[in-house]
């Protein structure tokens, strides 16, 4: 099972989480970016140029069941524009995003959550959004030893 990014994403159930609003930020990617790297690639961004860190939201999905927010961070430009320079995992020109500067409080070993909450009311789903919650906590931690836990429990779980 994959995640994509989605074009539409479920915008009241996102205002009910109180994220909103969301916005289409457009990319341009850093020359010697990294994917996957947007702290250090923002970082790198602003060393040459104006402008600050904007933390927030990006999204993705699996099927209508899962969203998925990830943190991420953009340039906020001298203008108030946002850009987005890091570089996509697949062509994109812009990104959906919800600022959200309380995410610098929560970056843990340089390291950017993210949050996964299920769009039905399925037990099944719900397992797995708890699964994928427990797989970022250990990340996050580097805890080698319960990220193989959470993938052979999600192994069971598609089985």
């Amino acid at each position: 099972m994959h995640f994509y990014i989605p074009t539409n994403v479920p915008k009241d159930f996102l205002k009910d989480l109180g994220y909103q609003p969301v916005e289409s930020v457009p990319v341009d990617p850093l020359e010697q970016g990294v994917t996957m790297h947007c702290l250090d690639n923002v970082r790198k961004y602003l060393s040459c140029n104006e402008g600050e860190p904007q933390f927030g939201w990006m999204f993705s999905m699996l099927g209508k069941f899962i969203l998925k927010l990830h943190a991420h961070v953009v340039v906020r430009l001298p203008d108030q524009k946002l850009l987005c320079v890091t570089p996509p995992e697949k062509p994109l020109r812009y990104v959906n995003f919800i600022k959200d500067s309380s995410i610098s409080s929560i970056i843990t070993n340089n390291r950017l959550p993210t949050k996964s909450f299920a769009l039905v009311n399925a037990a099944i789903i719900k397992q797995f959004v708890q699964l994928e919650n427990d797989e970022d906590t250990a990340r996050l931690i580097g805890d080698l030893v319960a990220t193989s836990n959470v993938y052979l429990q999600r192994a069971n779980l598609e089985h």
